[in-house]
């Protein structure tokens, strides 16, 4: 069952699975029950027991909840991203409205404008607590998923989701930014029909900070899948994410919007 609450998001009930421990998932049902009872500090602290042993989404998801009423904003943002990192759209959709803000770019550079021939502008949004940021190209007219074959290395260690130091692009978000700028091309097919949305990639970063298994999660067709994964492909090596001070595998999702000028 699930209760809802303002945000039109939810306190998720006891969805537990046998592997967890038991002491999680008590703590997990205490934190729920006093968030319930709209007593947030106690629903934090007990939430916070339970993620310390089992890291699970809905007890981030109910520990935002608990945050944003006691008027933690960025504690909300972080743990709604940290709970929604793998493939909870839904929630993504929230953490862009509440945990973001866009800039628009007109002034685009001559190097962009030679590579997308149609572009108008493009919108980076941009997170209200952290570096991160989200980058969508706006273009004037003029499901299945797909995987890239190649690997860096052979790697089978283990693959994080979260960790203590995640993976960072060379240079920062900004620089990230001007690369896709300069390198995505809207596919010709989907503007003559008019296809747009959002691409959700999602790819490893390795231990040396190459990129691979490259995937569309959820994607629009029209030649825009290919494109995104090509450009992702195309990134250089990141400084990998850190784990108890070792480089370790991370699991990195990334939205990559395409839309038309006029069309809704």
């Amino acid at each position: 069952m699930k209760i809802k609450l303002l945000l039109s998001a939810f306190i998720f009930i006891s969805v537990f699975v046998n592997s967890q421990p038991a002491t999680a998932i008590l703590n997990y049902e205490k934190g729920t029950e006093a968030l319930e009872s709209k007593n947030y500090l106690d629903a934090i602290s007990f939430l916070t027991l339970s993620i310390d042993e089992f890291q699970s989404t809905n007890a981030f998801y109910n520990r935002a909840l608990a945050k944003y009423y006691i008027g933690d904003s960025c504690g909300f943002c972080s743990d709604l991203k940290k709970g929604t990192i793998a493939d909870d759209f839904e929630a993504q959709k929230l953490y862009l409205e509440k945990c973001t803000y866009c800039v628009t770019i007109e002034n685009l550079s001559d190097s962009t404008k030679s590579t997308n021939l149609n572009i108008r502008y493009v919108q980076i949004f941009h997170s209200k607590c952290t570096s991160d940021s989200t980058i969508s190209y706006i273009y004037e007219k003029s499901d299945n998923q797909l995987y890239s074959a190649d690997r860096t290395e052979t790697d089978t260690s283990p693959v994080f989701t979260i960790v203590e130091e995640m993976p960072s692009y060379p240079g920062g978000e900004n620089a990230r930014n001007r690369f896709l700028a300069e390198n995505i091309n809207y596919p010709e097919i989907a503007q003559n029909y008019f296809i747009q949305g959002t691409c959700y990639v999602q790819f490893i970063i390795d231990r040396n900070g190459s990129v691979s298994d490259v995937l569309i999660v959820r994607g629009i067709g029209g030649g825009c899948d290919e494109e995104a994964i090509r450009v992702v492909k195309m990134m250089p090596k990141w400084k990998p994410g850190k784990q108890n001070g070792k480089n370790v595998r991370v699991l990195f999702n990334m939205p990559i919007e395409f839309r038309i000028e006029g069309i809704r």
